[in-house]
């Protein structure tokens, strides 16, 4: 009886044994069975001149796996290379690879860019321009690595170059083309203050972050050199306030974000080398501001969304080579376009939606939205038949209008 007890007994410490190295190894406690879940690279982006290089960081999550192996590889090794260690060493080739870091199968990448221009980090600026600019030939930079802090603002109240950043580019204005202020890392940047670059002539490019929400007004106003801007990332930006990107007159290229509500007034003002805007993507947006795209005389190309509601007067005043402004799918659109909203688009078929269209409470069409002398009238104005005869108390001439 005893023997049979004492076999029990063993058999049920055996048992117990076991449930608790099961329980052991099911609870993660085994530190070879916690794997890799996701891996994740920083900097997402990078930028390096010819020869260049830059050691990036493999982020593997959890932190205690046990296997912590990356493996490295260039999509195009003749653009950049990138060793065992992670650090990615540009070649004399202008282009764009992916270097993608694998961790047991987990995967994650990162864009570098080359190029010709130097590059310089922010906390290198100072020195860069004691040290290496040249005094005798144009400079070329891109800045990268800029931090949150250097947009805060220098005064109370809004001022030429009222930030940091700002304040430094503007007194060394000589000789040197910022190609890029490149802003796409720095996701702690949701906002740049008034006036923070206005006259700064020298700023070519600007790639703000997915985190940024609101620009100051005039902020980037008189910025005779940007030629291009890429907002579309920006996923929260709601409004483009007054007068940022006017007398930008080498603007090109604007790439707007599809939450964007509203522009304000003069957002564009005198852009004359933007050819083409797309803001059919802009299915949020609701208001175009007075004067906002006001003398932009090389305007061809303008897609608008269907969400507009609201266009304020002098909009697209002296637009003359735009040859269709179409609003025919914008249902919930005002009629109450004020005084040369229109006028001088002398190649434009301006078509309004087919159906009555209401006013505001104490508003109407204004006179000359359409133009108000045959050296500025629209070519043609399309629009359903109640809205006929307010366009011709307009001072527009019935000969022009085509009822739907």
């Amino acid at each position: 009886m005893k023997k049979i007890i004492k076999g029990i007994s063993l058999l049920f410490l055996t048992a117990m044994l076991l449930i608790g190295f099961i329980a052991c190894k099911g609870n993660g406690k085994d530190p070879a069975e916690v794997t890799v879940k996701s891996v994740a690279i920083k900097p997402v982006k990078v930028y390096l001149e010819f020869n260049g290089s830059e050691e990036l960081t493999a982020i593997i999550s959890p932190s205690n796996a046990l296997n912590k192996t990356v493996t490295w590889t260039s999509d195009d090794p003749s653009i950049a290379t990138v060793d065992k260690d992670g650090t990615v060493t540009a070649n004399s080739k202008i282009g764009s690879t992916t270097i993608t870091a694998t961790v047991a199968g987990k995967k994650a990448t990162c864009s570098v860019e080359v190029t010709e221009f130097s590059v310089v980090k922010y906390s290198e600026l100072d020195d860069w321009f004691e040290n290496s600019a040249s005094e005798t030939e144009v400079n070329h930079i891109i800045i990268t690595e800029i931090p949150k802090d250097a947009f805060e603002p220098m005064f109370d109240t809004p001022y030429i170059d009222n930030c940091v950043l700002g304040e430094a580019l503007y007194h060394r204005n000589k000789n040197i083309f910022i190609e890029g202020l490149n802003l796409e890392n720095n996701e702690a940047l949701t906002y740049i203050p008034s006036e923070s670059f206005g006259e700064i002539s020298n700023i070519v490019g600007i790639k703000f972050p997915a985190s940024f929400t609101s620009i100051g007004s005039h902020s980037f106003k008189k910025c005779r050199s940007l030629k291009t801007v890429d907002l579309s990332k920006c996923t929260s930006l709601e409004l483009i306030r007054d007068s940022v990107f006017m007398d930008c007159t080498e603007l090109k290229n604007i790439n707007l974000p599809e939450s964007l509500r509203e522009i304000k007034y003069s957002a564009f003002e005198n852009c004359k080398n933007l050819t083409s805007i797309d803001l059919s993507k802009c299915t949020s947006l609701e208001l175009i501001g007075d004067s906002v795209f006001m003398d932009c005389t090389e305007l061809k190309n303008i897609n608008l969304p269907e969400s507009l509601e609201e266009i304020e007067y002098r909009a697209f005043e002296n637009c003359k080579n735009l040859t269709s402004i179409d609003l025919s799918k914008c249902e919930s659109l005002r009629p109450s376009f004020g005084s040369s909203t229109f006028s001088g688009c002398t190649n434009a078929i301006v078509k309004l939606p087919n159906k009555h269209l209401y006013y505001p409470i104490g508003s109407e069409l204004e006179n000359g939205a359409f133009g108000d002398s045959n050296e500025n009238y629209c070519k043609e104005v399309h629009c359903h038949s109640s809205l006929r005869q307010d366009i011709i108390d307009s001072g527009y001439p019935a000969d022009r209008i085509t009822t739907y």
